[in-house]
């Protein structure tokens, strides 16, 4: 599975709300919306397609047999 598979769904779904999408992180292909709280605050909301092994480390795979994982980072707000 490919970012173009999902893009269709992705970007109509983040339009209908007026999010804006990020598609480059430290020179990765990425998925990305960010939304804002209160001061400082915020979370991201990714689509990413990996694997895990034992080792909790993440390997991308270019097939069908990779779930679309949705992550959610949380950033507090710093005083």
């Amino acid at each position: 599975m490919k970012y173009k598979d999902v893009d269709p769904i992705f970007y109509a779904w983040t339009e209908r709300h007026g999010l804006q999408v990020y598609t480059d992180c430290k020179d990765e292909e990425v998925r990305m919306i960010r939304l804002h709280g209160e001061g400082k605050e915020f979370a991201d909301i990714g689509v990413g397609f990996a694997i895990f092994d034992e080792g909790g480390r993440s390997h991308i795979v270019d097939d069908d047999r990779v779930w679309v994982d949705v992550g959610i980072a949380r950033r507090p707000s710093r005083n």
